[in-house]
This record gives structure tokens, sequence and C-alpha cells, in this order.
């Protein structure tokens, strides 16, 4: 079984773009828009807490600990 992989912020972005459109009325996202900012917001949020996680297992692997 594969370990901990994060998602790239570009990943998450277009993820929550994609399902946004899918589920609402919505059929084109302009950069700089209101729901283009917010979906941009959370996935630095999203992508800070990979880094977090990937920062906190390699603390705690015996193999890489410093």
């Amino acid at each position: 079984m594969p370990g901990f992989q994060p998602k790239k912020f570009t990943d998450i972005q277009q993820r929550m773009a994609d399902r946004i459109v899918a589920r609402s009325d919505l059929t084109d996202l302009v950069t700089g828009g209101g729901v283009w900012t917010v979906i941009t917001a959370v996935a630095r949020e999203i992508d800070d807490v990979y880094f977090q996680a990937t920062n906190h297992q390699d603390i705690w692997d015996i193999d890489t600990a410093v």
C-alpha cells in the first residue's frame, strides 16, 4: 500500500473548479473572478496542510529524522 501522496496545488485548484462547474449552472470560471479567487484561496490552504503533513511525516520517520 503506497504511503501518503500529497496533491499539487494546481491539481487541487482544478479539481475544485471542475466540481463547482459540474454541480452548478456555471459553465466558465474567469481567472481573477470572485469564485476563482475563493477556489484559489482554499486550494492554497489545502496545499499548505499537505506541506505540513509531509513535513510532519518526515520528522517522525526513523530513517529521515534529523
